[in-house]
C-alpha cells in the first residue's frame, strides 16, 4: 500500500451544519460535487456517478454531524493496468471565526507506487482541488439549494496548448483569465459567466465559473487527461435549472460529438 496521502482543505463561509448539508447528504453533494446518494448513518451505503467518468459505491464509515464525514470505496484508476485499491476519504469540518469554516479533505489507501499510483495520485489531487473550489462557489452563493447538471465532454487530441485554445474559441471564448467574463458564441446552447479561479496543473488546466446564463449557477471548463479530454461541468440553480438541462443537455452533447468525439 502507498504511505502518500491527499490533503486539502478549504476555507468556505458557511457555518458547520451548513457545510456538513453540503458535504454529508445525497442533495448537498449531488449539487456540488457529482450526483450521490447516501444513507445518512455510520455503516451505510452510498452511490455515485461522474458524467463520462466511473460510477461507484462504497460504505459510510464514520458519520459525526456535524464535524466529520468518513466513507470507503473501490476507486479503479484510468489507466486500466494499474490495479484497483480501496480508498478512504475523511471529510473534517472545523469553525472558524466570523461565520467560516475550514473543510478538510483526506484521503489515503491508495496502491502500489511500483504499480503506477504516483500520476494517479497527482491527477486525483488536482481533481480535488477543483471539487473543492466547486464547493466554496456553491457554499458562496448557492448553500442549501439543490442544483441540476449540465455536462459536454469530448476529445480534442493534440498538444495541450492548442487542445485548450482551439476548444475555448469553438466556444466563442475570448481570453480564459479571472475576471473575465465568458459567453458562447451564436449557434450554441448560452452558457456565460465570469472566470473565479484557473487551476493550472501537472494534468489539468480548469477554469471556475460564476455563471449568469443560461441560468445562475456554477462551471468548470477544462483540459486534461490522456488524449486531451476537453469539456465542461455545470451546476445550474434557481426554478428553471431542470428545464434548461433537459433541454440544452442533448444539444450540448450533439456539438460535443460533433467537433470533439469522444474515442475510447
Amino acid at each position: 500500500m502507498h504511505d502518500k496521502r491527499i490533503d486539502l482543505s478549504v476555507e468556505v463561509p458557511a457555518s458547520p451544519e451548513q457545510v456538513w448539508e453540503a458535504i454529508a447528504t445525497g442533495p448537498g453533494i449531488s449539487s456540488w460535487m457529482h450526483p450521490t446518494e447516501l444513507e445518512e448513518r455510520a455503516g451505510g451505503e452510498y452511490s455515485w456517478t461522474m458524467g463520462l467518468g466511473p460510477s461507484g459505491s462504497g460504505v459510510i464509515t464514520e458519520y459525526d454531524r456535524p464535524y466529520r464525514f468518513a466513507q470507503r470505496a473501490e476507486w479503479r484508476p484510468s489507466e486500466e493496468a494499474i490495479p484497483p485499491a480501496t480508498l478512504a476519504t475523511e471529510w473534517i469540518v472545523t469553525a472558524r471565526d466570523g461565520g467560516s469554516c475550514v473543510v478538510r479533505m483526506v484521503m489515503s489507501g491508495f496502491g502500489n507506487p511500483e504499480d503506477g499510483w504516483d500520476e494517479e495520485i497527482e491527477g486525483m489531487t488536482e481533481g480535488m482541488t477543483r471539487a473543492l473550489e466547486f464547493l466554496r462557489l456553491y457554499l458562496a452563493h448557492f448553500r442549501d439549494q439543490p442544483g441540476t447538471w449540465l455536462h459536454g465532454y469530448g476529445m480534442a487530441g493534440g498538444d495541450w496548448e492548442s487542445a485548450w485554445s482551439g476548444f475555448t474559441s469553438a466556444l466563442g471564448f475570448g481570453v480564459v483569465e479571472p475576471g473575465a467574463r465568458l459567453a458562447t458564441g451564436d449557434g450554441l446552447p448560452p452558457l456565460g459567466g465570469t472566470v473565479e479561479r484557473v487551476l493550472d496543473g501537472k494534468w489539468h488546466r480548469t477554469a471556475m465559473l460564476l455563471l449568469d446564463s443560461p441560468a445562475p449557477g456554477i462551471a468548470s471548463l477544462g483540459i486534461g487527461g490522456i488524449g486531451q479530454a476537453v469539456g465542461f461541468s455545470a451546476t445550474l440553480f434557481g426554478p428553471r435549472a431542470r428545464q434548461i438541462t433537459d433541454d440544452q443537455g442533448a444539444r450540448w452533447q450533439a456539438w460535443m460529438q460533433e467537433n470533439y468525439p469522444w474515442k475510447e
